[in-house]
């Protein structure tokens, strides 16, 4: 019996180690995207009703349009930032898919293997 097929359970284990990595960090994406939907809705929300100024005039008008935009731009920033999160944890979801390929196509093998002498 010349070709062989063996098992490498080193490949085996890290194949394995990847989809456990992968399928959490889709969890964390997903739970991310979710909370980022839900910021969306709530700022849009509140944006209609701290749009309303009321009984505002004068000076006091321009005082609250200056701190509604400032945090307007505020909460924008931060929605911003977790998006580039969400972008890059979307990268090494990739990675980990791409490497967890590479393993599995490594844990079955064909090796040559010499005839044995029976003693």
């Amino acid at each position: 019996m010349p070709w062989v097929t063996k098992y490498n359970y080193y490949a085996a284990a890290k194949a394995e180690a990847y989809k456990n990595l992968e399928t959490s960090l889709t969890d964390i994406r997903r739970k991310i995207t979710n909370n980022l939907s839900d910021i969306n809705t709530y700022k849009n929300r509140l944006n209609g009703k701290v749009g309303y100024m009321g009984g505002l005039s004068g000076d006091y008008i321009r005082r609250y349009e200056i701190k509604q935009t400032d945090y307007f731009n505020h909460c924008q920033q931060i929605v911003t930032s977790i998006n580039h999160f969400a972008e890059d944890l979307e990268q090494a979801i990739s990675q980990c898919s791409s490497k967890k390929a590479e393993w599995s196509s490594k844990i079955y093998t064909r090796e040559w293997e010499e005839d044995r002498e029976v003693l």
